[in-house]
C-alpha cells in the first residue's frame, strides 16, 4: 500500500488499510491528534510491532512505517535546506513493552536525519499513559517527558519552532565538522582487526567499535551476512560514525551494494592503507605515485550505482547511437589521468636516474632508511649526527601500487 513502510508481512489488510485510510489526515492545532495516536495504541496492540507515524510542519500524516517488536526503521523523509536545519518532520512511534523510553539508536536517528523531533509512546494492554519527546538544537539533546492525559500540544509544537532557529544559527555560524568516526568490521581474525584498528587511527581517524562476524565463507554480496549487515547498519547508527572499514579488499559488487544498504562512506584494507600513502606523501612523486595506486585501484570498482550511472550522455556524435553513459565517461576519464600520471612519472625518474650519477661521480656516501609505518624512521634521521661525509637519501619505503590493492603492505623495495 502506498505510504505504508517496513516490515507489513502477515499484517491483516484490514489492518493496513485503517493506516492506509489515515494518511493525509491533518490537525494544524496538535502535536500529534487523538485519532492518530488511538490508531498507533490500537496496531501494537494487536500486532506487537512498533509502529511509528511521521508528521510534517502543517500537521498532516504523511506515512507510517511497521517495525518488529524490537525496532522500526528511521526513514529520511522531508526536505532540508541547510546543514543546521531540520527536515520538518516529526516521528512518533510506539514501544510495545509499554515503556515510553527514547533508546541510543532513537537519538541517532534524531541527530542523523535531522527530524523536528523523535517521540516514544509506551504502550501496554491498559493503552497509552507515557510519552518522551527528544528535541536536537544548540545545547544537544532535549528529553521532555509527557503524561498524555494531560498533553500540552502548544507547548511542544513551539519547541519545534525554538530548536530549529537555534539548529540554522548554528548551521550557519559554524564550520561543519567531518565525521571522522569509524566502525570496524572482520571475520572473526582479532590480530587482523587489532592492525585495521592502529592502520585507522594513522590516517587520522577514530574508532570507536568493530563489529565480528565468525564465519568460514566470505558472502559475494555482503562479503558478511545479510541478516550482519542490519546489525552493522544499527551499530554504525547508535556510534554515529560516518565511516565503515571492511578488512578485506572488497569487490565491485561488495562495495556498491554495502554503501547502498549502510548509507554511509566505506572502504576496504586497501583503500585505507592508500589514504595513509596520501597524507604521508609529501613529495610531488610520492603524491603522483599515490594517486596513481588510487586510480587503478578505482577503477574495476567504478560499477552503475542505479540510473545515475547508467544515463546516457548525448552530443555531436550521439546521433548514430545510444551515446555515452556517465559510467563509461567516468572510465574513460580515469584512463586517461592515468596514462597523464604515468608520463609524469617517467619523466620525474629520468631525472632521478641523471641525479643518481651525478652522486656515484662524486663519490659522496649514500644511508637509506627502510621500515614500516611508525616505525621512527623520521625520528631516527632527526636525531642522528652523521659525518659530513654521508648524506641521508631517504627514510620513507617505497611501496608498489599492487601491494597497496592487494590489502596488505609488502616488503619496501
Amino acid at each position: 500500500m502506498d505510504m505504508i513502510y517496513g516490515n507489513t508481512a502477515g499484517i491483516k489488510r484490514a489492518t493496513l488499510w485503517m493506516l492506509e485510510k489515515h494518511v493525509g489526515y491533518t490537525d494544524k492545532t496538535a502535536f500529534v491528534a487523538d485519532e492518530t495516536l488511538e490508531i498507533l495504541c490500537r496496531f501494537t496492540q494487536e500486532t506487537g510491532k512498533e509502529l511509528s507515524v511521521y508528521i510534517g510542519r502543517s500537521g498532516r500524516v504523511e506515512a507510517f512505517c511497521v517495525g518488529t517488536s524490537v525496532k522500526v526503521e528511521a526513514m529520511n523523509m522531508g526536505k532540508r535546506r541547510g546543514e543546521g536545519s531540520s527536515n520538518k518532520i516529526r516521528v512518533i512511534h510506539t514501544h510495545p513493552n509499554g515503556v515510553a523510553r527514547l533508546s541510543d539508536a532513537d537519538i541517532s536517528a534524531l541527530k542523523e536525519l535531522r527530524y523536528d523531533c523523535i517521540a516514544a509512546v509506551g504502550v501496554s494492554k491498559a493503552g497509552a499513559k507515557k510519552m518522551q519527546v527528544a528535541y536536537l538544537g544548540g545545547k544537544g539533546v532535549l528529553l521532555v517527558d509527557v503524561d498524555l492525559d494531560a498533553l500540552d500540544h502548544a507547548a511542544l509544537l513551539e519547541k519545534i519552532l525554538e530548536h530549529d532557529k537555534v539548529g540554522q544559527k548554528r548551521g550557519s555560524d559554524e564550520t561543519v565538522k567531518v565525521n571522522d568516526r569509524c566502525l570496524l568490521v572482520g571475520l572473526g581474525d582479532a590480530a587482523s582487526l587489532y592492525e585495521l584498528k592502529r592502520l585507522a587511527e594513522t590516517a587520522n581517524l577514530q574508532p570507536v567499535g568493530q563489529v565480528e562476524q565468525k564465519r568460514t565463507t566470505v558472502d559475494s554480496t555482503f562479503y558478511v551476512g545479510s541478516g550482519k549487515v542490519d546489525e552493522i547498519a544499527m551499530e554504525a547508527q547508535v556510534k554515529d560514525t560516518g565511516i565503515v572499514i571492511f578488512d578485506a579488499a572488497l569487490t565491485a559488487v561488495q562495495h556498491a551494494a554495502l554503501t547502498e544498504r549502510l548509507g554511509r562512506t566505506v572502504i576496504d584494507r586497501g583503500n585505507l592503507i592508500l589514504e595513509i600513502f596520501k597524507r604521508h606523501a609529501t613529495t610531488a612523486e610520492g603524491r603522483l605515485q599515490v594517486e596513481l595506486a588510487r586510480l587503478k585501484y578505482t577503477l574495476p570498482l567504478l560499477v552503475g550505482q542505479g540510473e545515475a550511472m547508467s544515463r546516457q550522455r548525448g552530443g555531436l556524435h550521439a546521433m548514430g547511437g545510444g551515446g555515452e553513459t556517465k559510467l563509461e565517461t567516468d572510465r574513460r576519464h580515469i584512463r586517461k589521468r592515468i596514462a597523464e600520471i604515468t608520463e609524469k612519472l617517467k619523466a620525474l625518474e629520468a631525472g632521478r636516474d641523471v641525479r643518481r650519477k651525478k652522486r656515484k661521480q662524486s663519490g659522496v656516501k649514500s644511508v637509506t632508511l627502510l621500515g614500516y609505518t611508525n616505525a621512527g624512521k623520521s625520528t631516527t634521521s632527526t636525531r642522528s649526527r652523521a659525518p659530513t661525509s654521508m648524506r641521508r637519501i631517504s627514510s620513507s619505503p617505497r611501496w608498489t601500487a599492487s601491494a597497496a590493492a592487494s590489502g596488505r603492505p609488502q616488503a619496501p623495495t
